[in-house]
């Protein structure tokens, strides 16, 4: 879909468009096909996130969150430049949220405001997820998942003594976690976890019915049912696919720097 001269590094979609990161610049091709085309120039810093209107990264120099329109337009700052490493972005209702390690757990306005702290510094936060109530964070060397309230407040454990937990995802009134060897869940408000499949994921994404994932270390994208069952195949003999991404019919991911597709239950990606 994208050839690996551009580099891409990460990606997001809307209905029509893939956009993705690449050396120096933001550009989107069409779901349909055809030549890729510039958003705008620049030195960014993954990840990448959307809303109707607007994309959001981080500038690379400074680690800020920006704001470009998707049609094209010089980047816009929503914050002042980030300490730590940001690790996770989600855009919804109205606020951009990401954790970085040690700044923790922050939300800004997407129209412009004053950027809050929703939880503090914790040892290592790399994912996120976010509902209409809580944003959820997983903390890698606290070895923990965690929420809080969007509207700020006391941060509750949902669960701890985990091995590593990295990538979140929400589907339902369930949180998903990659968890080193497994794909794990756990109702949002905390309770029984449950072993979704065994797997070696690098990144996750879930949908109504399944969990998709990259690893680098079989190096495929695979799925499972949310129910629980055995991986089945959707992209194989890659490299390090990464920065998965859903629609109703496709799954979208990085590999080796080019964007491919490939259909939701199949095999072989389409480059």
């Amino acid at each position: 879909m994208v050839p690996d001269t551009f580099a891409v590094v990460a990606l997001a979609l809307d209905n029509t468009d893939v956009y993705f990161m690449s050396f120096a610049s933001l550009a989107r091709v069409s779901k349909a096909g055809g030549a890729p085309s510039a958003v705008t120039q620049g030195d960014f810093f993954p990840p990448l996130a959307l809303d109707a209107t607007h994309l959001y990264t981080f500038r690379d120099t400074d680690r800020r969150l920006v704001k470009i329109h998707k049609v094209g337009a010089a980047s816009v700052d929503l914050g002042p430049p980030e300490t730590g490493t940001p690790q996770g972005l989600v855009v919804v209702g109205g606020y951009a949220y990401w954790v970085a390690y040690p700044g923790g757990l922050r939300r800004v306005p997407v129209a412009g405001g004053s950027v809050e702290t929703l939880s503090g510094p914790t040892d290592y936060p790399v994912g996120l997820a976010v509902d209409g109530s809580h944003a959820y964070f997983s903390s890698l060397m606290g070895q923990s998942i965690s929420r809080v309230p969007t509207g700020g407040g006391t941060a509750e454990t949902l669960a701890t003594a985990l091995l590593a937990p990295n990538h979140l995802a929400l589907s339902g009134a369930t949180l998903y976690y990659a968890d080193v060897n497994t794909i794990q869940a756990i109702p949002k408000q905390g309770g029984q976890i449950r072993v979704v499949t065994d797997a070696l994921p690098s990144n996750l994404v879930v949908d109504d019915t399944h969990a998709y994932w990259g690893s680098f270390t079989a190096r495929h994208v695979a799925r499972a049912p949310l129910s629980g069952g055995a991986a089945e195949l959707v992209a194989k003999d890659l490299n390090t696919p990464n920065s998965l991404a859903l629609d109703d019919t496709h799954v979208y991911f990085v590999d080796e720097g080019a964007v491919h597709v490939a259909p939701k239950g199949c095999c072989v990606p389409q480059p």
